[in-house]
């Protein structure tokens, strides 16, 4: 089917719809946002605190290129945004590929450089969307910037201890996912929440 037939629609709503129910009314935990400290003090923990909703990938959206996986991330910014504008509704989604930062097993406390590296890259990123939504874009503009402090997990090292309700991802990092151990407790997290 063509450009703009509806594609994308026709299984995010349904996707959405069924998250929506899970997560209404259960409290939304503030997002601990480990980046925005004195980078001198910055130390990397976990960026979505566990709750009574078990973190896990509900869905893995995969895409055939990067290039595919932005154009769509802008769509489930501007739909996760707005469920989240509800406080009772707690929805965490991140794109999985080679530009996200944290490379590497989670960090350590003794280990500073990656997670300097990480940190500056994240405020970078807030700065971006505040700067851009403080401009008055219209809100279908405001979707191509990523904001870290509102359900988007960017960071590598926070999906890998706590999973979205949604991974955008490629074949390519797919298939490396499943095959490193780094990854090893995104499936671990989501086959325990599908046993439950």
């Amino acid at each position: 089917s063509g450009t703009g037939s509806g594609k994308t629609e026709s299984f995010l709503l349904p996707l959405l719809t069924q998250l929506v129910k899970e997560a209404k009314g259960i409290e939304k935990p503030e997002p601990n946002l480990w980046w925005d400290r004195d980078l001198t003090k910055v130390r990397w923990s976990p960026m979505r605190s566990p709750g009574p909703r078990p973190a896990a990938l509900r869905s893995l959206i995969l895409y055939p290129t990067n290039a595919l996986v932005e154009d769509q991330m802008t769509r489930l910014r501007l739909a996760i945004r707005s469920l989240r504008a509800d406080p009772g509704v707690d929805l965490w989604f991140g794109r999985y590929t080679s530009a996200s930062p944290g490379n590497g097993p989670l960090p350590t406390p003794k280990q500073t450089s990656n997670v300097h590296r990480a940190a500056q890259e994240l405020r970078s990123i807030g700065r971006d969307f505040f700067e851009v939504q403080q401009s008055g874009v219209p809100r279908s503009v405001l979707g191509q910037f990523a904001d870290p402090a509102d359900g988007e997990m960017i960071c590598r090292w926070d999906m890998q201890d706590s999973p979205p309700d949604i991974l955008v991802t490629n074949y390519t990092m797919l298939n490396i996912m499943l095959m490193r151990e780094i990854e090893d407790s995104i499936f671990n997290d989501t086959r325990q929440w599908l046993r439950s």
